[in-house]
C-alpha cells in the first residue's frame, strides 16, 4: 500500500472516536458532563478527521528526523465533546448525544511509529481543565492495561501505552499567556540536545478555538521561533468579517481584530477594494472573508510556510477555515496535496456540496461505512486522480 492509500484509509479511523470517547462514559469523575463538555455537530467531526489523519503522518515522519517532537494544544477543552445528531440522521442515530474523543486523545492515539515526547495542554476554563486531568489519568490507566483494552475495544496505536500522566502537562490558563513560556522551555530544551549532539525538537501545534482567541502575537511568537513547527489552525472566517463590517460600517473600534489579525488588516482590505475598483464600504460580505482568510495565509506564507486552506462551511453564511502550515521542504511539502483532494472530495462528492459530511455522523452512528465515504477508503488512487495531479506525498528532505 502507497503513502497516498494509507492516508486515505486512515478516514475508516472516524468512528474510533466513539470507541475513545467510551473508555470515559463508566467513571463518575471522567462521565460526559454536558454543562461542561463542548457539543460536537458533524463540522466538529470534519476537523477532527483532518486532525486524525495528520497526528500518523507527521509523527511517522517527523519521528525520523527529530530526536523530540510535542504535541501542543492551546484549546484543549476537556478532552472530548458530545455530538449531537441532527434531525437528518435520525434514521441511523438512536442516541441524542454520543462521547467523542477530542484533540488532545486524538494525539495520544493515534501517533505510530514513536510516540509524543511531551503532551502541552492548555484550557482557560477550570472546570474543562479538571475534568480534563481526570480524563488523562483515565486514559492512561486504560493504555496500560490489556483487560481495559479489550473492554473498550482498545482503537489505539501500539505507542498509545506509552502516555504516562508524567508526560502531559496542563495549564489552566489563557493559550495567550502560556504560549511564550511552552516556546522558551522546548528552545531551551532544543539547546541543550544539540549542545549534546543528540538533534533537535519540533512541535506540532494544534489551535481550535471557539471564535477569536488566539492573539496575533502568540501565532507570531510560535511562527518566530527557532523550534520548527507544524501548525492545524481552525479560523473564524465568519467572526472576522463580522467583526470588520462592525468596523468599517458603524465605527466600532477595531482592537479586537487588530489582537486578533494584526495591525495591517485594515490596509489590506482597503488595498483589495481598490483592486476590485470599490469602495472600501462597498465590499460584499463574502468579498471581506475572502480578504481576511487570504490575509491569515499570508500570515503563514510570510513566515516562509507552506499552507493549504481546508473550507469548512457550517452553514450558506457562517465560514470557518482550516490552516494547516509547515516550513517548506525542497520538495514543496507535496503531501499538503493529499489533503487539498480530501476537502475537495469533501466538498464535491454528492449530488449537494459538502453531502458526504453528513455522512460522518452516519459513520459514528452505525460503525458501517456509507456509500460516499466507502467509495473514498475503497479507491483512493481514483479519488487522487480526479482530485490531484500528485500521486506520492510524505516525502521530505
Amino acid at each position: 500500500m502507497n503513502s497516498v492509500e494509507s492516508l486515505f484509509k486512515h478516514i475508516a479511523k472516524l468512528s474510533e472516536l466513539r470507541s475513545l470517547g467510551e473508555i470515559f462514559k463508566d467513571s463518575p469523575s471522567t462521565a460526559p458532563n454536558p454543562r461542561i463538555d463542548f457539543p460536537y455537530n458533524k463540522w466538529s467531526l470534519y476537523i477532527r478527521l483532518i486532525h486524525l489523519l495528520y497526528v500518523p503522518l507527521y509523527t511517522s515522519i517527523i519521528s525520523k528526523h527529530f530526536a523530540e517532537f510535542y504535541y501542543i494544544d492551546l484549546f484543549a477543552g476537556s478532552g472530548i465533546g458530545i455530538l449531537e445528531p441532527e434531525e437528518v440522521h435520525a434514521d441511523v442515530c438512536t442516541e441524542s448525544s454520543i462521547p467523542i474523543g477530542g484533540s488532545p486523545f486524538i494525539a495520544m492515539c493515534f501517533a505510530v511509529e514513536r510516540q509524543f515526547t511531551s503532551f502541552i495542554l492548555v484550557e482557560m476554563n477550570s472546570a474543562k481543565a479538571a475534568l480534563l486531568k481526570k480524563r488523562v489519568k483515565r486514559f492512561c490507566e486504560v493504555a496500560s492495561q490489556a483487560d481495559l483494552q479489550k473492554r473498550y475495544k482498545w482503537c489505539c496505536s501500539s505507542v498509545a501505552r506509552q502516555v504516562t500522566p508524567e508526560r502531559v502537562v496542563v495549564y489552566n490558563n489563557d493559550a495567550n499567556n502560556v504560549v511564550d513560556k511552552v516556546m522558551k522551555s522546548l528552545e531551551e530544551r532544543q539547546r541543550k540536545l544539540i549542545e549534546e549532539r543528540r538533534g533537535g525538537v519540533h512541535a506540532y501545534v494544534f489551535i481550535d478555538p471557539t471564535g477569536m482567541e488566539l492573539k496575533r502575537k502568540s501565532l507570531d511568537r510560535i511562527l518566530k521561533s527557532s523550534v520548527r513547527t507544524d501548525i492545524l489552525e481552525l479560523f473564524n472566517t465568519y467572526g472576522v468579517a463580522v467583526q470588520a463590517i462592525n468596523v468599517i460600517h458603524e465605527g466600532h473600534d477595531d482592537k479586537a481584530l487588530v489582537e486578533h489579525l494584526g495591525p495591517g488588516w485594515r490596509d489590506l482590505v482597503s488595498e483589495e477594494a481598490r483592486k476590485l475598483g470599490k469602495r472600501l464600504e462597498d465590499l460584499k460580505f463574502e468579498d471581506i472573508e475572502e480578504i481576511l482568510a487570504n490575509y491569515r495565509r499570508q500570515t503563514y506564507e510570510q513566515a516562509g510556510r507552506r499552507v493549504e486552506r481546508i473550507p469548512v462551511r457550517l452553514t450558506v453564511s457562517r465560514h470557518f477555515d482550516m490552516f494547516i502550515s509547515s516550513p517548506r521542504t525542497r520538495k514543496g511539502n507535496p503531501y499538503f496535496n493529499a489533503f487539498r483532494s480530501i476537502a475537495k472530495y469533501v466538498e464535491e462528492a454528492g449530488k449537494r456540496k459538502y453531502e458526504s459530511v453528513d455522512e460522518f455522523v452516519r459513520y459514528i452512528c452505525t460503525g458501517e461505512l456509507p456509500g460516499l465515504l466507502k467509495y473514498l477508503v475503497d479507491n483512493p488512487e481514483k479519488v487522487m486522480k480526479k482530485y490531484s495531479t500528485l500521486r506520492r506525498y510524505g516525502e521530505i528532505s
